[in-house]
């Protein structure tokens, strides 16, 4: 009778160990995923490219900004900001 009944103990040991196995499985999984993950040669190709600040200023000016804001920070379309932080941070 003393075999039937759960312990405790066994019942935790086998909670963590289910944990354990779900978060190796997901990390491996993330992993494999960025493993296999081929950049597109056409957006590397672009984002190599040296910019002109002055033309870049002036397509802003012409295709954005109505929208967006001359300084960005959205009017009738959303704010870049989060998007200019974040490509002086990443470049």
């Amino acid at each position: 009778m003393n075999e039937q009944t759960a312990k405790p103990e066994n019942f935790v040991q086998r909670i963590l160990l289910v944990m354990l196995t779900l978060s190796l499985t997901i990390v491996l999984a993330i992993l494999g995923l960025y493993q296999f993950h081929k950049p597109n040669p056409y957006i590397q190709e672009v984002l190599a490219r040296q910019g002109n600040e002055i033309q870049g200023h002036a397509i802003f000016q012409m295709n954005c900004a109505g929208c967006h804001g001359l300084m960005a920070d959205g009017k009738v379309g959303p704010s870049l900001r989060v998007f200019l932080r974040a490509s002086l941070i990443f470049a």
